[in-house]
């Protein structure tokens, strides 16, 4: 019972020290719970400047019937939890930009509403915004390119480095593009990356950075992903290959090999480190596959 009590006290700290906004609203939308990072979000200085008020009352206008509508619907994925991006009044009537990740399930002993975290998204929304100017797209998949992965890369990791969550690269590499190529010509190879570039787009998460390193080479960072969730999403995405291959009706074919690495793990975890070492499992792979 003393461990149990222990181990509650830690938890309530953690929640009540994040730098993430985590909340707890009723049914009506009224905030039972704030920690101090939401309240240093929206600008207060207590959580008890914003507790008892409605979640609609800090939407800038626009917002309140989409987040309204989320609640009612809801949109939940596999893992119970979804997320929208809105923008934040704050006290001073300033707008901040917010990434608003509710969670759906609940346990059973909870009271009935909904937990959520908010993450402070607006530094990522200038860049977003700036980056619009910038060449940073692959001109035939339409992914981000090696500058524009770079750019957005270097930012997420090194917020996911501040709050301590798992950040996962994938390195991943057409099989016999060169053949490919070579049998069928370069119009076709071109068609082979649209396709891997699309089905990567479909089997990877909004919040993750999909682009296309080079040649035959794409890669995907996966923010704040569980390294057990990882493999799902790198199967799913093999599953959706293999079916978007014989939609394609395609004359031979298609499979990736993937390598891939953890920021944990690695212990280095520098953008240029962790593409490195997935880069080593992917060639890894490549050479078991070929038997050499």
């Amino acid at each position: 019972m003393l461990q149990d009590h222990v181990q509650q006290i830690n938890f309530e700290n953690l929640v009540a020290n994040l730098a993430d906004g985590v909340y707890f609203v009723n049914p009506q939308g009224i905030i039972l719970y704030a920690n101090q990072g939401l309240a240093n979000l929206l600008g207060h200085e207590t959580p008890s400047d914003i507790i008892g008020k409605p979640l609609f009352e800090f939407l800038e206008v626009g917002y309140e019937e989409k987040v309204k509508s989320f609640f009612r619907e809801g949109s939940p994925e596999k893992s119970g939890a979804s997320r929208f991006e809105v923008q934040l009044l704050r006290k001073d009537a300033s707008t901040v930009w917010a990434d608003v990740r509710p969670t759906l399930n609940r346990p059973v002993t909870c009271p009935v509403g909904n937990f959520g975290v908010v993450r402070d998204i607006t530094e990522f929304k200038r860049l977003e915004e700036r980056l619009q100017n910038l060449a940073i797209t692959d001109e035939l998949t339409g992914l981000y390119n090696r500058r524009g992965f770079r750019l957005m890369a270097e930012q997420e990791l090194k917020h996911a480095q501040r709050i301590n969550a798992e950040t996962i690269l994938l390195s991943i590499d057409v099989d016999d593009f060169k053949s490919i190529n070579d049998t069928f010509g370069h119009e076709e190879g071109d068609k082979v990356l649209k396709l891997v570039a699309t089905t990567l787009t479909e089997s990877f998460r909004g919040t993750d950075i999909v682009s296309r390193w080079g040649g035959d080479e794409f890669i995907v960072l996966a923010l704040d992903a569980p390294l057990g969730y990882v493999p799902l999403l790198s199967d799913r995405f093999q599953e959706k290959l293999a079916i978007n291959t014989q939609k394609n009706l395609l004359p031979y074919p298609l499979s990736v090999t993937i390598g891939m690495e953890c920021s944990e793990m690695l212990g280095s975890s520098t953008l240029s480190n962790l593409i490195l070492s997935a880069d080593r499992h992917m060639y890894k792979q490549k050479k078991l596959k070929q038997g050499t």
